[in-house]
């Protein structure tokens, strides 16, 4: 069940699969089983904790030329999933 990315982190998922509209030709986006970051354990401080993993994809629409940076940061907090370009709340996950 897809699920909209709030400002509650995720918790608890190994790899997440992802989908949104492309803001420029309006095509849903479907990217599955994007690995997840494991958070840094070793830390003195919540902001320590995090672990970035970028990934650039380009629109599924082959005649659009959108491409996308996909940011998933883990931290002991939680997942937050980052798209440039489209907001936080139009992203959902499973």
């Amino acid at each position: 069940m897809w699920e909209k990315q709030s400002d509650t982190l995720i918790m608890g998922l190994n790899n997440v699969s992802i989908r949104f509209h492309c803001p420029n030709c309006g095509t849903l986006n479907t990217f599955l089983d994007l690995s997840i970051p494991e958070s840094n354990v070793n830390y003195d401080n919540l902001s320590e904790s995090d672990s970035n993993e970028d990934t650039l994809e380009n629109c599924v629409n082959e005649k659009c030329t959108e491409d996308f940076n996909i940011s998933l940061t883990n931290a002991a907090d939680g997942l937050l999933i980052q798209v440039d370009g489209i907001a936080d709340n139009d992203i959902e996950y499973k």
